[in-house]
């Protein structure tokens, strides 16, 4: 038996011609509540006690937005990290969404990133195809938060805590369905600077004209979300 086992996500991709509807596919992932049992219970991972509590102590002390997340200050921070990768001469990706944990820090950075479910990057259409994967993430991510997980080596329950997604502007316009993109004249998501026309992206001065134009709340709302 294996140690993890994936579950299969109903969900949509491209179809096989630009002209296509998206199609029915299934997508295999593991779940973070599975992949945190296995690397605490089975694989031996250690976080300290102190490491944790100083983590958001200094969160709290720099007066970080999310840093009352954790109420007691021993939920034990989890991270989400999304990124794409060339596997073939033609130039075709694969784009995939990972877990890691802050204050896991392996003598090796690849031994520190988990695979939750990989699929080809030209399959993906917006939230058609992430939707469904993500909200089982959120709802196996919310469980770690709220209810905890039972870790031997601890003799108790240990809750967990979401307070990173990582990943380049690639990722960040795919994972959440951003108008503005890196492929995109007004790439931004913060300020209407353009890489041909004024504002232009490339005015480094003391006041540069794309300082005026930075976007609130609703304007963001509003103008770079779908």
């Amino acid at each position: 038996k294996p140690p993890l086992e994936m579950q299969w996500v109903s969900t949509k991709v491209k179809g096989k011609l630009a002209e296509h509807e998206p199609v029915d596919r299934d997508i295999p992932l593991f779940l973070p509540e599975q992949l945190v049992d296995f690397l605490f219970n089975d694989a031996g991972v250690h976080i300290d006690e102190d490491d944790v509590q100083q983590y958001w102590a200094h969160a709290r002390a720099q007066s970080i937005p999310w840093a009352s997340a954790s109420d007691d200050g021993q939920h034990y921070p989890l991270a989400l990290y999304g990124d794409s990768a060339k596997f073939s001469a033609a130039g075709d990706k694969i784009t995939g969404i990972f877990m890691s944990m802050p204050l896991f820090d392996p003598r090796s950075a690849r031994f520190s990133r988990f695979l939750l479910c990989a699929l080809e990057s030209h399959c993906i259409v917006g939230m058609q195809t992430l939707g469904p994967l993500y909200q089982k993430i959120v709802d196996s991510m919310w469980k770690l938060y709220t209810e905890g997980l039972f870790i031997k080596a601890k003799g108790r329950k240990v809750k967990f805590c979401t307070v990173e997604i990582r990943g380049d502007w690639e990722w960040h316009s795919v994972a959440f369905d951003f108008i503005p993109t890196w492929r995109s004249d007004q790439f931004c998501w913060r300020c209407e600077a353009d890489k041909k026309k004024d504002p232009n992206f490339l005015d480094f001065s003391e006041n540069p004209a794309w300082k005026l134009t930075e976007r609130s709340n609703t304007k963001f709302l509003a103008n770079c979300l779908r």
